[in-house]
């Protein structure tokens, strides 16, 4: 069964839900005037963008993409949105955590008049009224618990994508892009599982991944750039400081 319609299936036990999909996409319209709208597209390789209103998330793995979709259907997910001069310009990712609200990553536009006073308001949905007893965390558990398999592997880099985006690069340097990506990975998910058990020192091993679930990965691709960007620095330290940024400022995580 495709990413379509499984979320198809999940929504069709809401009858209130409004939304429209196709082969490839699908998207639930703003309950309200204060909600916003969450939408998912897939690609081939395969790749999926998640949508809530005009923030937007790239993700190689399913799961992750349809957690994020039905989370942002949820009131553990809310918009913080910035304006200025009546026109929006920044989209952030908030997600509800038992302190209060953790900010994510950010999309936004240059486009805005940053003269005039600044305005923050926040958009939530209530489509689900929590997360934690729905069928939006049964579909987290069930793909913790496929993650937590040891055959289970992270997104892979595509030697030929890379070196097509920077052709200045030899072939000896495109292959260690590609085996830096999956080190990267795997030191994002270390130190955000490390950051989860400090924050939740009573979960067990299934509830510390499905709150791994919740958090939006960065697609290979800004990992491929953020490498080729720091290629003069020794491979170790590399990889350590592109996962350092990639939790920090994509995912909204401080060490």
């Amino acid at each position: 069964m495709n990413v379509i319609q499984q979320i198809v299936d999940i929504l069709q036990q809401y009858p209130e839900i409004r939304y429209e999909f196709r082969a490839d996409a699908i998207r639930v319209l703003a309950p309200h005037g204060n909600g916003y709208e969450v939408a998912l597209l897939t690609y081939p390789q395969p790749y999926y963008t998640v949508c809530l209103a005009t923030w937007h998330m790239e993700f190689t793995d399913e799961n992750e993409a349809i957690g994020t979709f039905l989370g942002g259907l949820s009131e553990d997910y809310r918009l913080e949105v910035t304006s200025r001069g009546g026109k929006d310009y920044l989209w952030r990712i908030q997600y509800q955590e038992s302190y209060g609200w953790r900010s994510g990553s950010a999309v936004g536009i240059f486009q805005f008049k940053f003269w005039r006073r600044k305005r923050i308001r926040y958009l939530q949905n209530h489509i689900f009224a929590t997360a934690k007893t729905n069928t939006f965390l049964e579909h987290l558990r069930d793909a913790a618990r496929r993650e937590l398999q040891p055959q289970r592997g992270h997104p892979k880099s595509d030697w030929r994508r890379v070196r097509d985006l920077h052709p200045n690069l030899d072939e000896a340097a495109v292959g260690e892009i590609v085996e830096n990506v999956a080190g990267v990975y795997q030191l994002i998910d270390d130190i955000c599982r490390r950051r989860l058990r400090q924050e939740h020192p009573k979960s067990d091993d299934l509830e510390v991944q499905t709150m791994m679930m919740t958090i939006a990965r960065p697609g290979p691709r800004i990992l491929e750039s953020a490498l080729v960007e720091r290629m003069h620095l020794p491979s170790e330290e590399r990889l350590q400081q592109v996962a350092t940024i990639m939790v920090d400022k994509v995912l909204g995580r401080r060490l």
